[in-house]
C-alpha cells in the first residue's frame, strides 16, 4: 500500500514536535548525517538526525514516498519532508532536483526505511529502494 505524503506525515506527526530542531530552514544540519540510494544500511544513534537525499523530478510526475510497512515510529520519525529544484533549472521545464527525508533517531531499535518512486494512484514503481536501520 501506497502512503502519500500527507498520509505519512500525519501517521507520524508525534516526530515533528519530537524533532522540530533537526533542521534550520531548508538547509541539512551541518552535524546531520546524509545517506543516498547508493546506501543500504544506516546506523545513527539515538537523538541523532539523519536525512536521506535522493534524486527527484516531480515534473515527470514520479516522487519518492514512504510506503508500508511504516518505519516503527519508536526508532525512527519524520521530521521533514521536502524537494529542492536544482540551481539554475528552477524555470526549466522538466527539471530536476532532490528529495530530503530528514529523520530523527528516538530509541534503540532496528526498523527497515521503506520507499519507492512512482506516480501517485500507481501501483508500479519506477524504483524501489530499503534501508536497513539501526539506531544505538
Amino acid at each position: 500500500m501506497w502512503i502519500g505524503r500527507g498520509m505519512a506525515v500525519a501517521a507520524l506527526v508525534a516526530g515533528v514536535a519530537a524533532g522540530a530542531g533537526a533542521c534550520e530552514g531548508n538547509e541539512e544540519r551541518e552535524d546531520a548525517r546524509v545517506f543516498t540510494a547508493e546506501d543500504e544500511a544506516i546506523e545513527v544513534e539515538a537523538g541523532e538526525s539523519f536525512t536521506v537525499r535522493l534524486a527527484e523530478n516531480p515534473t515527470t510526475g514520479y516522487e519518492w514516498a514512504i510506503v508500508s510497512p511504516t518505519p516503527d515510529p519508536a526508532v525512527i520519525t519524520v521530521v521533514e519532508e521536502r524537494y529542492e529544484a536544482d540551481e539554475g533549472a528552477a524555470e526549466a521545464p522538466g527539471r530536476g532536483g532532490t528529495k530530503y527525508l530528514v529523520f530523527r533517531a528516538e530509541d534503540a531499535g532496528t526498523t527497515d526505511l521503506r520507499l519507492v518512486e512512482r506516480r501517485e494512484g500507481d501501483d508500479r514503481a519506477a524504483e524501489e529502494l530499503t534501508f536497513d536501520v539501526t539506531v544505538g
